[in-house]
């Protein structure tokens, strides 16, 4: 069951900003985090937030309660519905919401504070650079040198061009990527020039497995971001402009050149993209049921769009024989979901992201030399 609890007035206003987020068990970062937008904008009566909460975070009710009683001088609204498959699902529910009253749509962690003054009229003194609001402005992240993408501004007519305010695939990482890559080719990406400071520090990755397979995923939807892209140029310079016409003519081109130069993973190999894994992610426990559902409809997508898959005869029976491990690493290391090498329980991807982790950090060197028998590699 969803819950929605507005405090924003329910006409649009073109100029209102919403900043969009989710909170769950760090009410105290999220009142910092609100309070900084409140504070430092020139017309908090213009500006709102909308946040998800899940359903089973038991700080969820205290914190509403908290500024209910409390409030800022800019409205809070809350979506209160189960947890959500992806971060990309979460915000585009709450993009939906904000849509109805707001122009301007800002995605942002809690674990981070705006810090200047005016951020609001900044930003729509950028965008006035864009009337058509075809343009996506980012926010840099203080802890990186470099122009990629991880918090985004857009107009609400950018998200419906695009079609979303986030690809709702990704358990972790690559909505971001996603992001940079079809507002750097339709050439309307910028600094939006909002300065901020992050107060959690850098801290691993929530849900960040099976690397290899989400590579691949990644790879195979640049068709999907490259329509992404034929859509904001029509909108921009008209469907019949000659930079359009240019654009589809080049198709196989430009999505040979997104899978490479413009992917910072594509030129990693599979043991590459295993060892960022196992160095990024805090995912010590078993696989969550929610990781796999978000696997299996990644899968799914990709079965719709006709990609190939991962086959072969992954069947699973005890005991399992070396070269059915062999066959299944092999198969994960080059992109397998879980699913497709007969994983569909938590229980028994765990024992093969075991299997594999075996493989890639020289845990089980006998087992090695199996494997690189097996295969006819050197070891």
């Amino acid at each position: 069951m969803v819950q929605i609890i507005r405090a924003t007035p329910c006409e649009y206003h073109n100029d209102r900003i919403s900043v969009l987020t989710l909170t769950r068990n760090r009410p105290e970062m999220f009142k910092a985090m609100a309070r900084s937008f409140a504070d430092l904008a020139d017309d908090p009566s213009l500006v709102d937030i909308w946040c998800y909460v899940d359903d089973d975070d038991a700080t969820a009710g205290p914190l509403m309660a908290y500024f209910a009683a409390n409030p800022l001088p800019v409205a809070i609204n809350w979506m209160i519905a189960p947890r959500p498959l992806t971060l990309g699902h979460a915000f585009n529910d709450i993009a939906v919401e904000a849509m109805n009253s707001a122009g301007y749509l800002v995605g942002f962690p809690e674990d981070f504070n705006v810090t200047m003054p005016g951020w609001d009229s900044q930003a729509r003194r950028k965008f006035a650079a864009y009337p058509d609001g075809m343009a996506l402005g980012f926010i840099r992240d203080p802890m990186y040198d470099d122009d990629n993408v991880k918090m985004l501004v857009v107009r609400k007519e950018w998200c419906e061009a695009v079609g979303d305010f986030l690809p709702p695939y990704f358990p972790f990482w690559f909505s971001d990527v996603w992001v940079d890559q079809i507002s750097a080719l339709a050439g309307r990406k910028f600094d939006i020039g909002i300065a901020i400071t992050d107060v959690g520090g850098k801290g691993r990755t929530k849900r960040m497995w099976n690397m290899p397979f989400w590579n691949r995923f990644f790879l195979e939807t640049a068709g999907q971001r490259f329509d992404a892209v034929v859509r904001l140029l029509s909108r921009i310079h008209g469907s019949d402009a000659a930079v359009v016409r240019d654009c589809v003519a080049d198709r196989d081109g430009i999505i040979t050149r997104m899978q490479g130069e413009l992917y910072p993973l594509q030129g990693q190999e599979p043991p590459q993209l295993v060892a960022m894994e196992l160095k990024y992610t805090e995912e010590s426990t078993g696989i969550s049921p929610l990781y796999l559902a978000a696997e299996r409809a990644a899968l799914d997508h990709l079965q719709a769009l006709g990609r190939p898959g991962i086959s072969g005869d992954f069947a699973l029976a005890e005991p399992v024989s070396v070269q059915q491990q062999a066959a299944v690493v092999s198969a994960l290391m080059n992109g397998a979901s879980f699913h497709e090498v007969g994983a569909g329980s938590a229980d028994t991807a765990r024992r093969l992201l075991e299997w594999r982790n075996a493989y890639q950090t020289g845990f089980t060197a006998g087992w090695i030399r199996q494997y690189h028998k097996i295969h006819g590699t050197a070891g």
